[in-house]
């Protein structure tokens, strides 16, 4: 079975004081908007799904924190890179 994965990087943001991955629509986000129904919204030309605080702090998630994200299974998948320093 093929498995049609999405894969995208970038940084949370914090909007009205919620932690928020701002995905543009038109740079791959689009591939994670049945993935994220329920959790996700669109809101102009980004799809933005926030991150539940129990989550970042599982995470260890802040404001600026740079997360992988991917769609495999069907669910929308997030984890914070690592550094390899």
């Amino acid at each position: 079975m093929s498995d049609n994965v999405t894969c995208l990087s970038g940084p949370v943001d914090l909007v009205d004081g919620r932690l928020v991955l701002q995905i543009p629509l038109g740079h791959g986000g689009d591939q994670f908007v049945a993935a994220s129904r329920g959790i996700g919204v669109i809101v102009g030309d980004e799809l933005h799904v926030p991150i539940p605080d129990w989550l970042a702090k599982q995470l260890g998630i802040v404001e600026g924190t740079v997360v992988d994200i991917d769609n495999r299974g069907g669910k929308f998948n997030i984890h914070p890179q690592t550094s390899s320093e």
